[in-house]
C-alpha cells in the first residue's frame, strides 16, 4: 500500500504528541497550580542546624510541572536559605538548604512561585546539647 504524500504528513502530525509524551521532549506546557511541601521534610531540628526543604510544584490534575521558579525566604526565627531560588525538576520539585535560627521554637519558611501560590513551612527547632 502506497501512501500520498498528504495521508503521510498526517500520519507524522499525529504521531508527533505521541513521540513527545514517550520520549520525553518539548517543554512542559502544563500550567503550575500548587505548592506543597514534599514527603519526608523534617519537621523538627537542632538551632543553627540545616534543614532542605522540597517543595512540589503540581497542575490542576495533580501532575508535577517542572521548570518552575520557586522562591525560599525565611518568615520567621532567623535563619538563612541556600538557594533563595530553584527551578522545579522533572518530578515536579525545588529544593534547598535552610539553616535554622538561634533560638529554640517554631520557624517558618515561605516557598513560593508567582502570585497567591505559596507554603509556609514550620520546624520546632529544639535547643542544642549543653557542652
Amino acid at each position: 500500500m502506497r501512501l500520498t504524500r498528504a495521508a503521510a504528513v498526517l500520519l507524522l502530525a499525529l504521531s508527533l504528541p505521541a513521540c513527545d509524551e514517550i520520549f520525553g521532549g518539548g517543554g512542559d506546557d502544563r500550567e503550575p497550580e500548587t505548592i506543597t511541601v514534599a514527603a519526608g521534610t523534617p519537621t523538627t531540628a537542632t538551632v543553627g542546624t540545616g534543614v532542605t526543604v522540597t517543595v512540589t510544584v503540581t497542575d490542576g490534575d495533580g501532575r508535577p510541572v517542572r521548570d518552575v521558579l520557586v522562591t525560599f525566604a525565611v518568615s520567621s526565627g532567623g535563619g538563612t536559605v541556600a538557594p533563595p531560588t530553584a527551578l522545579t525538576d522533572a518530578n515536579g520539585q525545588a529544593s534547598t538548604l535552610w539553616t535554622l535560627g538561634p533560638l529554640a521554637g517554631a520557624q517558618t519558611l515561605s516557598a513560593s512561585f508567582g502570585p497567591g501560590r505559596a507554603v509556609l513551612f514550620t520546624v520546632n527547632a529544639t535547643a542544642a546539647a549543653a557542652t
